[in-house]
């Protein structure tokens, strides 16, 4: 016992203090890798998909991201208003914003995601609100 006192005295030192802590450390990390990886198997019940090819999309889904929306604003002919026209969605956002003039037809597409179901647009104090459903907006200006 007193020869592996005189030992452990001997390792313990300043020297010898780096090694042991690297393999303190790399036998914590060997111990703890070593554990079994738990499997979740899945019930018989399940509709997970096994194949690409059997994964089934209703009829109705959309693809697309995006859809293009076309304007067109109606002047009116004796108005020499000029004002800041807008598109906006119903949270606010701005698709598209220019200094316009009452007296002029203007005609334009944007491009705006999918999920938007409704748009206003703004002109003048007097606004709007449309649907994206037909990706058409006629806006006559009053």
């Amino acid at each position: 016992m007193a020869l592996f006192y005189q030992r452990w005295v001997k390792l313990s030192s300043m020297k010898y203090t780096k090694t042991i802590l690297t393999a303190a450390c790399l036998l914590q990390l060997g111990l703890y890798s070593c554990r079994k990886q738990e499997i979740v198997k899945e019930e018989k019940g399940s509709t997970t998909a096994v194949k690409f090819a059997e994964m089934k999309t209703p009829q109705n889904f959309k693809w697309a991201t995006n859809n293009l929306i076309h304007v067109q604003i109606q002047p009116l002919l004796n108005d020499n208003r000029k004002s800041v026209l807008k598109i906006v969605d119903a949270s606010g956002v701005v698709y598209f914003k220019k200094l316009h003039s009452a007296k002029e037809q203007f005609s334009t597409s944007i491009e705006v995601p999918a999920h938007i179901k409704t748009m206003k647009v703004v002109f003048a104090g007097t606004q709007k609100e449309f649907s994206t459903s037909s990706n058409k907006i006629s806006f006559n200006i009053k």
